[in-house]
């Protein structure tokens, strides 16, 4: 086997990424914040932004936002959220 220098080895992988989607099928980023708005902003602490999204060329995210069952009232949980 032919040995590969990092810098053939990274154009490969960024030839391969720019053919093939990147979909993440599950981001919790919707759940620590309270305002759908923050996303929109490069934030560097967070997980995951729109700026970085479009930077790295993720294709697609999957959203997860859920209700905790336990409490009195699961409209609480989303008070103040802004989707």
């Amino acid at each position: 086997m032919p040995k590969i220098s990092n810098n053939e080895l990274i154009a490969e992988a960024r030839a391969l990424h720019n053919d093939a989607p990147l979909i993440d099928l599950h981001c919790d980023t919707f759940c620590r914040m309270k305002k759908a708005a923050h996303f929109l902003e490069a934030k560097p602490k967070r997980h995951l932004d729109l700026p970085r999204m479009r930077e790295t060329g993720i294709w697609a995210e999957a959203f997860s936002l859920f209700c905790l069952l336990y409490t009195s009232d699961a409209a609480d949980e989303l008070d103040g959220v802004d989707l």
